[in-house]
């Protein structure tokens, strides 16, 4: 898989100390899939990756792209280049309409394009901005191409916590659940339907009956209360392992 074309929608600093806790054959399953930069940097370190989502909008993204990339490429800068012209207008429509669309790649070209425009990287939330990467980001949709190690799957209608019992013990669970604001221990907040909804209280639950869990969590103070302080590791801003609250940016919450 080439370079992810989405934007990045969670500065995580953990994936180096995450990766450093993966056995080399053995296959990682990611949950939450979003903009791929997780899942590319355990493919570029050799890992067999199988991507798991129970939203639709998101799996038909990551299925066009690696169906016809070319397709879904013509379709995005056609839509870029007619909305040029007024773009406020042009973005409140695709907003309003994009997941009503019969055809399958305008949905995955408006998922898109709105998405690498708006400053939360999200097509439902966010700020329509100018994006100065824009062509650099066209330019890696245009040349994508799956890698034979990546298996992206959709989970119609199943919770995260069930997905999550339903893959082989033997493998390794990587759930980078800080993506988004939340209200701690509770039901996630929900802007859009291509945003996850997350019950942290069900993590804890799915996280002390595993031995296979890895959880990203940008910091919060609740969670060196909530889990065992053998499970946590604090990650700050460079990526580097830290002992100080004050520098943690990430935790990462494993068992040895």
């Amino acid at each position: 898989m080439n370079l992810t074309p989405l934007k990045k929608t969670a500065p995580h600093r953990g994936i180096s100390y995450v990766k450093s806790r993966l056995k080399p054959n053995v296959p990682v399953h990611t949950m939450l899939l979003h903009d791929g930069f997780l899942e590319h940097a355990l493919i570029k370190d050799g890992h067999e990756v199988y991507s798991h989502t129970n939203i639709s909008h998101i799996y038909n993204f990551w299925q066009c792209l690696s169906e016809d990339a070319r397709r879904l490429h013509k379709i995005v800068v056609s839509l870029d280049k007619k909305s040029s012209s007024n773009v406020a207008y042009h973005y409140d429509h695709f907003r309003a309409t994009w997941n009503s669309r019969e055809d399958k790649f305008m949905r995955a070209a408006l998922f898109f394009l709105v998405s690498i425009s708006s400053d939360q990287g999200t097509i439902s939330a966010g700020k329509i901005e100018p994006n100065a990467a824009k062509n650099f980001l066209l330019s890696k949709l245009r040349v994508f191409e799956k890698n034979r190690r990546w298996n992206p799957l959709y989970h119609h209608d199943i919770s995260l916590p069930e997905q999550i019992n339903k893959i082989e013990k033997s493998h390794k669970i990587v759930t980078p659940v800080g993506f988004y604001n939340y209200d701690f221990l509770h039901a996630a907040k929900r802007y859009g339907i291509e945003q996850y909804r997350i019950i942290h209280k069900d993590i804890k639950v799915a996280f002390d009956s595993s031995d296979n869990l890895i959880l990203m969590y940008f910091y919060n103070p609740d969670l060196l209360d909530l889990y065992d302080n053998q499970h946590i590791t604090m990650i700050d801003a460079h990526s580097n392992i830290t002992t100080k609250e004050k520098e943690c940016w990430e935790i990462v919450i494993d068992k040895p």
